[in-house]
């Protein structure tokens, strides 16, 4: 279980870091095709959405130490 959250934290914190630098690497790509058309929320959202990913991956890894799986 402490492996499956730290490496949904982990991986929420790379997905809100690229949101947040580079919103085109997440528009272009597999995720384009195999989702939806995200183009214009990605690019409208990008902050708003690449920020709270950041704030989720930082409660899930306090999460996790807190309960000592770090």
């Amino acid at each position: 279980m402490g492996t499956t959250i730290i490496g949904i934290s982990a991986l929420s914190m790379v997905i809100g870091v690229l949101m947040l630098s580079l919103p085109q690497i997440l528009v272009s790509g597999v995720i384009n095709r195999v989702v939806v058309s995200l183009d214009k929320v990605v690019v409208k959202y990008h902050v708003g959405a690449g920020t709270c990913l950041i704030l989720a991956s930082i409660f899930l890894f306090s999460y996790g130490y807190y309960l000592g799986w770090l």
